[in-house]
């Protein structure tokens, strides 16, 4: 009996070990331009990688080594490049705009190539989605086709890229088969433009993009072009208008050859990731489903999953939206609706301090972790020595909880992120340099109420960019 258990065990363990080694290591990536403010590049869901201005650089995500390059005899280097104006643009925030706005490229910008090679994989095959949307502004711009090659074949020529697709989906996406014979192998994919792969433009601009270039890859994912994509709500959206108790949930089909829809809804991610039956089948032509009984303190989860003629089934990604909430009791505009540090902790500010300091007002901004309510045990002035300050998301400055006279930020300089709560602050930028005494610049869902700006040295306030603010009951 006492083999037999033992048997059975080392049975159980060897299929454990063998279901693992059947697992394929996945990596989403977003080559992003350096900006301090994350929430202005990264997009979420994605490992964020800016690359510096070199030849070479590497990047190890779950265990999978991938490495940027250019040849040496070139003389170019890496260098990021974005769109800051798209970047920016709340409509595209609010779809893929932080993947396809951005991205590396070369320097100096002109004909060349750039590799990408990954180690590190299992044996077996995987798969590697690249995009490539082209940031500059299309009605100025065209940009020089790739050639594209796989461990030193050509898989792809002359592959032109897209032009202002804020939905990824949309954007010039190629697929690669990797086939790992042995372990140690790897797989190197190179980019390329030449003078021979120029089109002429078709719309007269008289600029040319020449570089090769990338805005992201995925390793191991499902396939993007056989997704349902462009939700509404939007993905992650945490403001919808579900002020009647109702959202109509509607989506775009992946292409022309879909004939069925599956929608799945849940209140928990993993639940809808592996549910079975549909919440409802829509035949081809039909994307939208009412969803009734909502409740704005709850997060709903749903997938479409596309059927083909032939009955594929392709996954969809895992969405979700919140129904919105006032920001507090008598907010107004359109910012009424940011949530602040909601549901986050809550850092008391105890000194007087311009540093990054425990207890200080700097360090509640920049170096506590996720939603935030900032209260203050203390009143008076406080000397930032006009450091230009991003507030992250969700952040709530609670200046009405200080004691006194409350609280005057001296040589400021800050820039109120998305959902972010600030109410009661006095901002004095001052003479001793060139800045704002405060902004929303780039922002989405910020409100900012009854707080004093003045004394700003180019504007006061900023809102270049923004979407959705209100300034009320300020001055």
């Amino acid at each position: 009996m006492k083999r037999l258990v033992i048997l059975a065990c080392l049975l159980c363990l060897s299929a454990q070990v063998g279901l693992l080694a059947q697992q394929k290591p996945q990596a989403k990536v977003d080559l992003s331009f350096n900006r301090s403010n994350m929430d202005e590049i990264l997009e979420p869901g994605y490992v964020n990688w800016i690359v510096p201005q070199v030849q070479s650089e590497s990047k190890t995500i779950e265990g999978i080594t991938f490495t940027w390059s250019t040849p040496a005899e070139e003389a170019a280097s890496l260098r990021p490049g974005w769109n800051k104006t798209s970047i920016q643009n709340a409509d595209n925030k609010s779809k893929d705009g932080r993947l396809t706005f951005d991205g590396l490229t070369i320097d100096p910008r002109a004909f060349g190539s750039m590799s990408l090679t990954i180690s590190g994989l299992p044996v077996g095959k995987h798969s590697l989605q690249t995009y490539h949307n082209c940031w500059e502004n299309p009605a100025n711009f065209y940009a020089v086709p790739m050639t594209v090659s796989l461990n030193g074949q050509v898989v792809y020529d002359k592959v032109e890229p897209t032009f202002n697709q804020a939905v990824a989906a949309n954007a010039r996406i190629l697929v690669f088969e990797l086939d790992i014979a042995k372990a140690g192998d790897v797989a190197t994919i190179t980019f390329t433009t030449t003078p021979e792969n120029i089109v002429a433009p078709s719309g007269g601009q008289s600029n040319m993009f020449a570089p090769p270039f990338c805005n992201g890859f995925e390793l191991n994912t499902d396939n993007v072009s056989s997704q349902a994509k462009e939700p509404y709500p939007a993905a992650g959206d945490i403001h919808a208008d579900a002020d009647q108790g109702s959202v109509l949930l509607c989506w775009s089909p992946a292409n022309a050859e879909v004939k069925q829809h599956k929608l799945y809804v849940g209140r928990d991610s993993m639940t809808v990731a592996r549910m079975k039956t549909p919440t409802a089948v829509l035949e081809k032509g039909d994307t939208t489903y009412l969803l009734e009984n909502l409740y704005s303190m709850n997060t709903y989860y749903w997938r479409v999953d596309e059927v083909d003629a032939e009955g594929y089934v392709a996954k969809g990604k895992m969405w979700h939206f919140k129904p919105r909430q006032l920001a507090f009791p008598g907010a107004e505009g359109y910012g009424r609706f940011a949530q602040g540090g909601r549901g986050g902790q809550v850092y008391h500010v105890t000194n007087l301090s311009g540093e990054r300091i425990p207890g200080s007002f700097l360090y509640g901004l920049l170096d506590v972790q996720g939603p935030r309510t900032i209260v203050f045990d203390v009143s008076g002035i406080i000397d930032l020595g006009f450091q230009a300050v991003f507030t992250q998301p969700n952040t709530t400055i609670a200046g009405q909880t200080a004691p006194g006279k409350g609280i005057c930020i001296k040589g400021a300089n800050i820039n109120i992120g998305s959902d972010n709560i600030c109410r009661y602050m006095r901002f004095k930028h001052g003479y001793g340099d060139t800045g704002n005494a405060m902004g929303m610049s780039g922002s989405n869902h910020a409100i900012v109420d009854h707080t004093t700006a003045a004394w700003g040295t180019d504007e006061t306030v900023s809102g270049r960019g923004a979407k959705n603010v209100s300034f009320q009951y300020s001055l």
